[in-house]
């Protein structure tokens, strides 16, 4: 067997590559063994008011033992009937891994676009080098517009509400 024919023999039996072989050191991922990282890291709920600007901090926990950059991104808000509303702020996007874990904060503003009483979910894709993608769900429950924290206002000088006044056409008796 001649030198070329056992170098690329060696060549598709490891995880480098052409570029590799020709001296250029390009790593790539080498291939899992075990797929035990399920892609739904879970979900979120919140309860929010129409007008309402939520802050959700979602710590993210590093099981590899090396650092890891964790690159984030949110889509839209969509609800059961596919009706969608504008997709949350998620900060920082990237987060460097070294320890045990980092802290993101996921943003929502709950503007008219959201129904009251209807119910969003949004999906955060986490997504690292040599890793899937995985997806943190945020669940958003809006809550019905009456429901709300509701005060009077008045003004100095008013006369106080008379409950006779309230009630014409009725007799006093």
């Amino acid at each position: 067997m001649s030198a070329v024919a056992r170098n690329l023999r060696r060549i598709r039996t490891t995880t480098w590559t052409l570029a590799d072989a020709a001296g250029l050191r390009l790593s790539v991922c080498p291939p899992a063994e075990v797929r035990d990282c399920d892609p739904r890291l879970g979900t979120v709920t919140r309860d929010a008011y129409v007008g309402e600007t939520i802050r959700i901090p979602v710590r993210l926990r590093n099981r590899s033992g090396r650092g890891r950059r964790l690159t984030l991104s949110a889509g839209a808000f969509t609800a059961g009937d596919g009706t969608t509303a504008p997709s949350p702020t998620v900060d920082p996007g990237v987060v460097l891994v070294e320890g045990d874990s980092g802290l993101v904060t996921v943003g929502v503003e709950v503007t008219p676009a959201f129904q009251p009483g209807g119910e969003y979910v949004a999906v955060v894709t986490v997504s690292s080098r040599c890793c899937d993608p995985q997806e943190l769900r945020v669940r958003l429950r809006v809550r019905p517009d009456g429901r709300c924290p509701t005060f009077d206002v008045c003004c100095a000088g008013d006369e106080p509400p008379d409950p006779c006044r309230e009630r014409r056409g009725r007799t006093a008796r």
